[in-house]
């Protein structure tokens, strides 16, 4: 059973990591966060299953701000945990972030994501 689950839950992230970025970016424009209302609106244009907004939140949102949001995720996962798996599956643009923060993939080095803010000093 949990195999299942674990399978379902990297299927997800992948799922949102290839359509949530060009969606939030299509709909609002770029930018290095978004408000959990356009989140929700870019999860449903997508055909996203909403029980895993979890990666939204943890991809756009602060940690403060996806804390403050964790009553609205069916699936529930630490932080850092969904913005991995998140960032695991992103398409990349080197020197870009995503939720207000820099993407550091698994050698230590910039990474980045939908959400187009360029981090100062990446040149």
């Amino acid at each position: 059973m949990e195999l299942l689950r674990t399978v379902r839950i990297r299927s997800e992230a992948k799922r949102y990591a290839s359509r949530l970025g060009p969606s939030l970016q299509r709909n609002f424009g770029a930018g290095p966060a978004y408000t959990p209302r356009q989140i929700q609106r870019s999860i449903s244009d997508c055909g996203l299953d909403p029980r895993y907004i979890v990666f939204g939140y943890a991809a756009f949102l602060t940690e403060i701000e996806f804390n403050a949001h964790r009553s609205d995720m069916p699936v529930a996962l630490p932080y850092q945990e969904a913005r991995s798996l998140y960032s695991r599956f992103v398409r990349t643009k080197p020197g870009l972030t995503f939720g207000g923060a820099q993407v550091v993939d698994d050698q230590g080095g910039g990474g980045g994501g939908w959400g187009g803010a360029d981090v100062p000093g990446s040149d």
